[in-house]
């Protein structure tokens, strides 16, 4: 118990979460808010089962509440703006957290945590309507107005920070970074993996369909890696969601298709075996406020070939190997040196999990819990 401390009511806003990293976020800092700040009781408004199932899982007391659910992503966010926030000031919560947006008609204090880059990418309006991406555009204006009016901001990295404040530089005052970290039996695995490189080549992709993730890259680096090395017998394994239509007919077109295997979502049960049995993470996307799988890797024990943009060079650091974004030769030249160096590729095992440990879900729930606790008391962060 932490004695002088008082206790807060929080209402998680996971209505527009679906199962993916938004979800893993915010389940792992209603977890580790449990260690760190006990006084903070949890209850999580939610959409979808397994979000609520996630949040229990890392918090078991915390109360799950259906809201919305059965509906797809406009009607969440028009309930959201609509409906949600009366029923929070009628059942007397101390603060809300949200994920990128505010809840509307709601006097609570908010602090809304960003996470997602593609909001302050900097395309205007007129660009998202006429390609458009309404959507896209609706969820712009929403992260954009929850940094003017939000009590507090917190983004999951410094590059994600310094995006929004270059977009919205009026209110720097009231943002904050709270660092993604992971799962901490990801390093159990680590730490039990391989010193050296066995005989497996099997390569590791954490990404779904999205644009931004830059799949035809990877694709194309892999079938590169094929011709460099022919004897060697090299697969891939990508996990993500989505629409994988055109990254298979690329990999029918590169005549590697069969190298390959599409294992959908993986949960964290399944992640530390994937990664700690890999030959290293080959992570080609182009834009992240963070990017939770290098970091995963390198817990794993497993070596990281990334993209060196955006947030992504802030979590591997010198601990991986960063290359040129959308250079295919690149990522092929990088992989087939770790494979005809083992001792770099021992040296960034080693690095990996070394930089790893620099991240914990608690450090990150200490942070927040302050910040919870400065807006439900009106006091400056």
């Amino acid at each position: 118990m932490n004695h002088g401390i008082p206790r807060l009511n929080l209402a998680i806003n996971a209505v527009s979460l679906s199962p993916g990293g938004g979800m893993v976020v915010i389940a792992a800092l209603a977890g580790a808010l449990k260690a760190v700040a006990p006084e903070i009781d949890v209850t999580a408004f939610v959409s979808r089962p397994a979000v609520g199932q996630a949040i229990q899982q890392a918090r078991p007391d915390a109360r799950i509440e259906p809201f919305a659910e059965g509906r797809g992503p406009l009607q969440h966010f028009i309930r959201q703006q609509i409906s949600l926030g009366p029923v929070l000031q009628r059942r007397g919560f101390d603060v809300v957290l949200s994920t990128n947006m505010l809840v509307g008609r709601c006097s609570l204090p908010q602090v809304v945590h960003h996470q997602n880059l593609l909001r302050f990418s900097g395309v205007g309006l007129c660009e998202r309507l006429r390609t458009r991406e309404i959507a896209d555009a609706v969820r712009d204006i929403a992260a954009r107005r929850a940094l003017r009016h939000a009590t507090i901001n917190t983004f999951i990295s410094r590059y994600l920070m310094k995006q929004a404040q270059r977009l919205v530089p009026g209110n720097k005052a009231r943002n904050f970074v709270v660092l993604n970290a992971m799962n901490p039996r990801l390093l159990d695995a680590g730490i039990a993996a391989p010193e050296k490189p066995g005989t497996s080549r099997r390569l590791t992709a954490i990404q779904g369909a999205d644009a931004h993730k830059n799949s035809g890259t990877l694709i194309t680096a892999f079938a590169e890696i094929v011709r460099m090395r022919p004897d060697v017998p090299w697969e891939l394994a990508i996990a993500g969601g989505g629409d994988m239509s055109a990254v298979r007919g690329l990999a029918e077109r590169l005549n590697v298709s069969r190298r390959i295997s599409f294992l959908g979502y993986v949960d964290q049960a399944r992640l530390a075996g994937l990664l700690s049995g890999s030959f290293c993470l080959v992570f080609t996307s182009i834009c992240e406020g963070f990017g939770i799988p290098p970091l995963e890797a390198m817990a794993c024990g497993c070596p990281v070939v990334a993209s060196d943009c955006t947030a992504i060079p802030e979590v591997v650091g010198e601990a991986g190997i960063l290359v040129e974004p959308g250079n295919a030769s690149a990522f092929a030249a990088a992989v087939v040196r770790l494979h005809d160096e083992p001792d770099l590729w021992a040296d960034f095992r080693a690095r990996g999990l070394a930089r790893a440990r620099q991240f914990s879900w608690e450090r990150s729930a200490t942070e927040m819990a302050r910040l919870l606790h400065c807006a439900a008391s009106g006091q400056t962060p």
